[in-house]
């Protein structure tokens, strides 16, 4: 008995000296994998970064996922040699097997599933973070490059993710000694059944296909589907999401996606009206306008904005509002807004300077006196 102890003791202190710096290693990794972890302010970074932090958030995971199982089986190894010492707890170990056996084996299909996961998704971000490096120099490809690699690492995610967990499920029940045979035909039926009776998903995910094979949009970009626009959110096969101006979340099935307006697709385009008096030396407006766009051009902090001089079109319009003339400047995707709002305030600076009036809507009203009087007296005399 006193042997039985000592070995005991032993094997409590080889299991504990083994564990210490696992244990160590194990709460580095989970706070690194805290820190790595996506979060909103993920979606502030290039895509290039994104996809870099992907890539090592999810090696953390399963560096940390794998000292976890590899702790659990130490103490449990210990444990059970310990029990298995004193003929008193011999039987406690056979029990323990033959009661988690089922348990044990379905543990384990779901670690393998998770370490395949986070594998693919490591491979995913990576074979992205090299298809980006390939991608043209040309800004305004490579742009639209990026946008369409991390859509498309979106559902590729997300796609992987539903064919692991099928197979899991499939390993759980073939592991257990189930018939997968009538377990698929059945299943075969079912999604048979379903496929008919949800047509609209198959239309979806179709559509979806053409959508991202087209380059209709990706996520990131600005677009007008049907009636609502926004930002696209997210994509997978199924669903579109765009977040409006007033911060609305629309999801759209990819179904009902017909006529797109991508206003963010290669290049953008600011399309500015400037209205001034009628009484102003047109001559003399447009060549404050042309000053403005060169000062903007030359900026350098809105020169890699503007991909090309502005285009002053000249005289557009006469309106209620004044002479109007119209104004287009090709940006960079989504900096259009950014563009106009920096040249309209400069355009009203300009202005005040050079003494031009920028004017309010106005409506002139003509009155004839002789008629107004001839009719005042023939209301006197009835």
């Amino acid at each position: 008995m006193r042997q039985q102890v000592v070995i005991g003791f032993c094997i409590l202190f080889v299991v504990w000296l083994v564990n210490f710096p696992l244990d160590r290693k194990v709460r580095a990794l989970r706070k690194s994998a805290k820190k790595l972890a996506p979060t909103s302010k993920l979606k502030t970074l290039s895509i290039t970064d994104q996809l870099a932090q992907r890539q090592k958030w999810n090696l953390t995971e399963i560096q940390f996922r794998l000292l976890q199982l590899t702790q659990i089986l130490i103490w449990s190894g210990g444990a059970l040699g310990i029990l298995n010492l004193y003929p008193q707890t011999r039987i406690i170990p056979f029990l323990l097997i033959a009661s988690l056996r089922i348990p044990f084996r379905i543990g384990m299909i779901v670690f393998i599933v998770y370490f395949l996961v986070r594998l693919t998704y490591f491979l995913i971000a990576k074979i992205s973070a090299a298809a980006i490096d390939t991608q043209s120099s040309d800004l305004k490809v490579n742009q639209r490059g990026k946008l369409r690699i991390n859509t498309t690492t979106r559902i590729l995610r997300s796609t992987v993710t539903i064919i692991w967990v099928g197979v899991g499920i499939l390993a759980a029940f073939w592991i257990n000694g189930v018939n997968l045979a009538p377990l698929l035909t059945g299943a075969g039926i079912f999604g048979l059944g379903l496929s008919l009776a949800s047509q609209n998903l198959i239309k979806d995910a179709i559509n979806g296909f053409i959508i991202i094979w087209d380059d209709r949009y990706a996520v990131g970009d600005v677009v007008d589907i049907g009636t609502v626009g926004g930002l696209v959110e997210n994509i997978n096969l199924r669903i579109t999401q765009l977040r409006d101006a007033e911060g609305r979340l629309i999801t759209i099935p990819n179904s009902a996606v017909e006529i797109v307006s991508n206003r963010s697709s290669q290049w953008s385009r600011a399309d500015l009206i400037i209205p001034v008096a009628y009484q102003t030396d047109i001559d003399c407006a447009l060549e404050v306008i042309e000053q403005v766009a060169q000062a903007l051009t030359e900026d350098c902090q809105w020169s890699d904005r503007i991909w090309e001089f502005p285009q002053v079109l000249g005289v557009d319009q006469f309106s209620d509002r004044g002479i109007l003339i119209r104004v287009w400047i090709k940006t960079e995707p989504l900096q259009q807004w950014d563009v106009a709002r920096e040249f309209r305030r400069r355009v009203k600076i300009a202005f005040d300077r050079a003494g031009i009036p920028i004017p309010i809507p106005q409506q002139q009203i003509l009155f004839d006196q002789k008629k107004a009087l001839n009719k005042i007296n023939n209301i006197e005399q009835n």
